[in-house]
């Protein structure tokens, strides 16, 4: 479902899963909520097209919300209209109200009119006041003023804003970085685009206006520009249920040098951070990781295999290089585990894991036979999409893990890395396999059952 709506709340709902968002219809006037479990990065000020999808239970939940589809001024201030005449409405409907429950009250509200007939008939100010209206003087005094300029627009308290309307449109088409083609301008550059069309602003009021609309710099996650989107989407629909089975595992490798060190430290604001490490990145290792979808213990809810890589030299030609893991670790690592039957594995498309002459010519079965073999179903991911292979964030935690403890020896890696994979073994993995399922908020079909 479309709309062309503007989000006017968000609200945590009680059991912290999700966030409720309140929006605005402007082509009927309704409100209504959505729901999603992350933030929706959006601009409050501006109105937008928002698709959404219900679920089997009638709920209504997040697909995306475009704020860029005004191409010009003029279709902005449509969109403007329709909020203006649903405001206009809203107030006249609660002034309606208010003259009921007035009339229940048998209170008479005071009116620019009402109050000029009234003094013309020689009662003062105060006695209007405190005897027949109940309010302050300085009221009476203000309708008084409004009966005589009755077509005076009143303006709203306080200053101006300088960016308003279609120009924060504009804003937010500079600022953002989802395109592949351009990147996000500096706010010197904004304000030099401004300046061309006619607008003089300077940094400081872009910057206050990007964080009255909750805007913030910050580090981002990285996403191909090569990843399809709707294939990734449509693995999520073919195997949804199996991001929930108990015997569904993720595998994938991951590398990291010996002198690894943390990227962020606690210092004093304003005064300039430093790591201290050593010059030389050392000898890399990489790890082959396989984590089951299991929130208790298990026997082989993590299991992994180190290996480390071979440096060759210049003076010594004869030894060979090894870069990352080779198809026979990989081969070695599927057959010493003893998976249970009829169990998935989720995989990415690297070479090695569908190697067939590599394992031959070292006198091992092919990935795939090796798979059959032990009664294993290999479910390839689509293509530079590790958002949604739970061992990614597996990765990121061990990764994280390393770099605080700073291995600087064989002995002290081979023991960090055991220690991050029994943190490891006590977390809930199901987590990161349903968070994998739902990050690109796909929408089932339930009447097809799928």
């Amino acid at each position: 479902m479309e709309y062309l709506a503007k989000i006017i709340q968000e609200t945590r709902v009680e059991n912290k899963q999700f966030w409720q968002y309140d929006f605005l219809d402007l082509q009927t006037g309704e409100e209504d909520c959505f729901y999603h479990r992350e933030k929706v990065n959006y601009f409050p000020s501006l109105p937008g097209k928002l698709e959404i999808w219900e679920d089997n239970q009638e709920q209504k939940f997040y697909q995306s919300f475009d704020q860029e589809i005004f191409k010009t001024a003029e279709e902005y201030q449509k969109a403007e209209e329709l909020e203006a005449s649903i405001q206009l409405q809203k107030e006249l409907k609660e002034n309606v109200e208010e003259i009921k429950s007035n009339l229940d009250e048998e209170q008479i509200k005071p009116t620019p009119q009402l109050v000029t007939r009234l003094r013309k008939l020689g009662i003062t100010q105060k006695i209007l006041a405190t005897e027949v209206f109940y309010v302050n003087e300085r009221t009476i005094r203000n309708l008084e003023k409004r009966a005589k300029m009755p077509n005076r627009k009143l303006k709203k308290r306080g200053r101006k804003r300088k960016i308003a309307g279609y120009n924060l449109s504009l804003l937010k088409k500079f600022v953002d970085s989802s395109n592949e083609e351009k990147s996000a301008k500096t706010q010197q550059e904004i304000a030099k685009e401004y300046h061309d069309r006619g607008l003089k602003l300077h940094r400081s009021t872009i910057s206050r206006t990007l964080t009255r609309e909750g805007q913030v710099y910050k580090k981002a996650s990285k996403q191909y520009s090569e990843l399809d989107i709707e294939k990734a989407k449509q693995f999520i629909r073919d195997k949804y249920w199996l991001y929930s089975y108990s015997h569904c595992f993720a595998l994938d490798e991951f590398g990291f040098h010996l002198n690894e060190a943390s990227q962020r430290v606690c210092f004093r604001k304003g005064c300039r951070a430093k790591i201290i490490q050593p010059g030389e990145k050392g000898c890399h290792y990489t790890v082959i990781l396989c984590a089951q979808n299991l929130a208790e213990q298990g026997e082989i809810k993590v299991t992994y295999k180190p290996i480390k890589n071979i440096i060759k030299k210049k003076k010594k030609k004869k030894e060979t290089e090894k870069k990352g893991t080779k198809a026979v670790d990989l081969h070695d690592f599927l057959a010493g585990v003893n998976f249970p039957n009829n169990c998935y594995i989720l995989l990415d498309n690297a070479k090695i894991h569908h190697a067939v002459k590599s394992c031959i010519k070292e006198g091992r079965l092919p990935i795939k036979e090796l798979a059959i073999k032990k009664g294993i179903m290999l479910e390839y991911l689509p293509s530079h999409a590790p958002m949604i292979n739970p061992a990614e964030f597996c990765i990121n935690f061990i990764k994280g893990f390393i770099r605080r403890k700073r291995p600087r020896t064989d002995e002290e890696v081979k023991t960090v890395v055991s220690e991050a994979m029994t943190d490891l073994q006590k977390k809930d993995l199901t987590e990161f396999f349903l968070h994998c399922r739902d990050i690109l908020n796909v929408k089932l079909n339930y009447k097809s059952g799928k």
